[in-house]
């Protein structure tokens, strides 16, 4: 595993999405574990959920068949994500609910007419930030271009909750959204109509208002080079840590300071981090005595899940 001498060796990151960037914002000890490739033994089963979604709804998209075969597509590419990762399903994220909320799905929505072509689902990214030398990265759910309305990002979420107003409302502000239509533009040449977020509940409900819910945010030239430039303020607060000076090698745990971040509450889950939180020593120094594998998994690979098909 990355230890934290290599960490330091390797220098600051080039790259910066939205993950990286909300968790220096919330918690930066979270960020440095996060860095150092920990992760979790064995992968909640909402990943799992979530992922298989994402590529079944691309499947369905991109299918132009009958609508039956299009749905059968879409089941069988979610299928085999979650067959492949094999997850512990419980409650509502098991396959059986997957396949039961997919059908409803497309019992909802297959009449919409917009249009995504097979060459825009799941689109990996990294540009430039003018001015700077540092990139903007992170992976598209999909481009669509939908008539009246002209070219949008759709990001499906999920969640094991309800689909309250505020959990509709954040999507309307949420940073990865601004982001990801901030990427678009670059590969528009233009700023998109905006973003079509588009939710599911995974609790069970014969409503379908309760199961699934729509909303559409804009974003004006102004808002986007407003948070770009917000962007770069954060990155260059991650870089500082490697600068010359030892003293900057600090990752303080902030998240203590925030309600429900280490501990996890109604829709979110505790901080995997919290029993390397816990030990009274600083990380550099837990290494000299602590087996992570005991506890953890650890990336090989460098943080860059923009590296993905449709890479730009």
């Amino acid at each position: 595993m990355m230890l934290d001498e290599e960490l330091r060796q390797n220098g600051p990151p080039d790259s910066f999405d939205n993950t990286i960037i909300q968790k220096e914002c919330g918690c930066p000890r979270e960020l440095y574990w996060f860095l150092r490739g920990i992760d979790y033994r064995i992968s909640p089963p909402y990943f799992a959920w979530g992922r298989a979604w994402g590529i079944g709804l691309n499947a369905f998209y991109e299918c132009d068949e009958s609508l039956e075969i299009r749905m059968l597509t879409g089941l069988k590419a979610a299928t085999a994500l979650w067959e492949a990762e094999s997850p512990e399903g419980r409650v509502n994220d098991t396959l059986e609910n997957l396949q039961r909320v997919f059908k409803q799905y497309v019992s909802c929505y297959s009449h919409e007419n917009w249009t995504q072509g097979k060459e825009y689902g799941e689109l990996g990214f990294a540009f430039p930030i003018p001015g700077t030398s540092i990139y903007y990265a992170g992976a598209i759910d999909a481009y669509i271009e939908w008539p009246g309305y002209g070219a949008l990002l759709r990001e499906d979420k999920t969640t094991g909750g309800y689909l309250t107003p505020n959990f509709q409302s954040y999507w309307m502000r949420a940073s990865q959204v601004t982001g990801y239509l901030w990427a678009l533009a670059q590969i528009l040449g233009e700023v998109p109509f905006g973003a079509l977020i588009n939710m599911v509940s995974k609790r069970k409900s014969k409503n379908m208002e309760d199961q699934f819910a729509r909303n559409m945010p804009m974003k004006s030239e102004w808002q986007l080079t407003e948070f770009m430039r917000d962007t770069v303020k954060v990155a260059d607060r991650i870089r500082m840590r490697w600068s010359r000076k030892q003293d900057n090698w600090q990752w303080p745990k902030l998240g203590e300071r925030i309600y429900l971040k280490c501990s996890g509450g109604a829709g979110t889950s505790p901080c995997l981090y919290n029993g390397l939180c816990a030990a009274e020593v600083d990380p550099w120094v837990l290494d000299e005595t602590y087996d992570y594998e005991d506890e953890y998994t650890v990336r090989s690979e460098k943080w860059a899940p923009w590296e993905r098909k449709g890479d730009t």
